[in-house]
């Protein structure tokens, strides 16, 4: 019975991660089925982009806490996509547990009938995605009695205690952007730092315009790009919240602008946002027409896409277009240097959103 840890600094371990575990028994089943109390609309997503890429495989998603806590219209509007591709392809469904809260984590793999593993612990299912800052522990049971056992307990868990989806009437929540609330490299700056942060704009400074229609499958839309194939065939697409920023030229190459090769940490700098967080980006590529979140492309996407979609702007799953981009009332992200310091401000704030 291996145990799987989340394994980000300090703490390293030589288990495996519940992440790698969980993509590793995916890509080898013919069906999934998963028991969790939360979820977050970019593991829906991602979800149901892997299912629509590789034909399967089958899953139940069975919800336990949202039912009596509430969904986001973001999250709801990414559960019933998920809901609507399941059912019309006749790979199963999502089910929402109505006759108590339900806080358990239990995922099943199987593949010809049989369970090829099942994983129980403190995942959610959000730790499906690289990044999370809150540390997991889970068990992997590999196959035998206590993963069957596992597997069969879903299977009761939906047909005792759950409704579908599509029959329910969830409550919606008040929407904001928390996505980079649990995310690795990512804190939260505070009212007051904000202020003073804002005290001391200097006078240079980049209105860096996002790519909509003129970029389907890069820039903000890089999760309809083409993904990542395996030996076997399986498709993993690109996550939802994956972005990189391409800055013409004519912005680049101003006095000023940070360049790949002008530093020892190649690129890298920190950035405050003007709805208080703070993680690094970095610039990279030809003439540093790239611009990033350094190391994970998810929290600068976390941060420009959790926007949109919290102003109804953008569904999760759905292209980001220059529609999208006007219904927003803003289609640019300024650039600020912070004076005395190596640092920078990002700006992509609308009056009233």
């Amino acid at each position: 019975m291996p145990l799987l840890f989340s394994n980000f600094p300090p703490l390293r371990t030589q288990h495996r991660s519940y992440t790698d575990v969980f993509r590793e028994l995916l890509k080898s089943s013919d069906q999934v089925k998963i028991a969790t109390g939360y979820i977050s609309s970019d593991s829906a997503v991602d979800l149901k982009s892997i299912i629509e890429a590789n034909g399967g495989p089958k899953l139940n998603l069975c919800v336990g806490m949202h039912y009596f806590d509430g969904l986001s219209k973001v999250q709801k509007d990414a559960l019933d996509s998920l809901d609507l591709c399941l059912k019309s392809h006749d790979l199963g469904g999502v089910f929402m547990v109505t006759t108590f809260p339900y806080h358990g984590k239990v995922v099943s793999f199987s593949k010809n009938s049989s369970t090829t593993g099942s994983i129980i612990g403190s995942s959610n299912l959000s730790n499906i995605i690289d990044g999370q800052r809150q540390y997991e522990a889970d068990y992997l049971f590999e196959p035998g009695s206590e993963a069957n056992d596992l597997d069969g307990f879903i299977d009761q868990l939906i047909r005792v205690s759950a409704k579908p989806l599509s029959e329910l009437e969830i409550r919606l929540i008040e929407p904001k952007n928390n996505l980079l609330e649990d995310q690795v490299s990512v804190s939260k700056v505070t009212k007051q730092e904000q202020d003073s942060i804002k005290q001391k704009l200097s006078g240079l400074s980049f209105d860096i315009p996002l790519k909509a229609d003129d970029a389907p499958r890069s820039s903000l839309n890089v999760y309809f790009g083409e993904g990542r194939r395996n030996a076997q065939g399986f498709v993993m697409p690109r996550p939802w919240y994956e972005v990189e920023l391409i800055v013409p030229k004519a912005i680049t190459q101003q006095e000023g602008y940070p360049q790949a090769d002008s530093h020892s940490d190649s690129g890298s700098f920190n950035v405050i946002t003007d709805d208080g967080w703070s993680f690094r980006c970095k610039v990279s590529g030809d003439y540093s027409k790239n611009l990033r979140s350094d190391d994970d492309l998810k929290i600068l996407g976390k941060w420009i896409k959790g926007r949109l979609e919290n102003a109804g702007a953008l569904k999760a799953g759905e292209m980001c277009t220059d529609a999208t981009l006007a219904t927003y009332g803003r289609s640019d992200i300024k650039l600020t240097k912070i004076s005395g310091s190596n640092d920078w401000y990002l700006d992509f704030g609308v009056e009233n959103v």
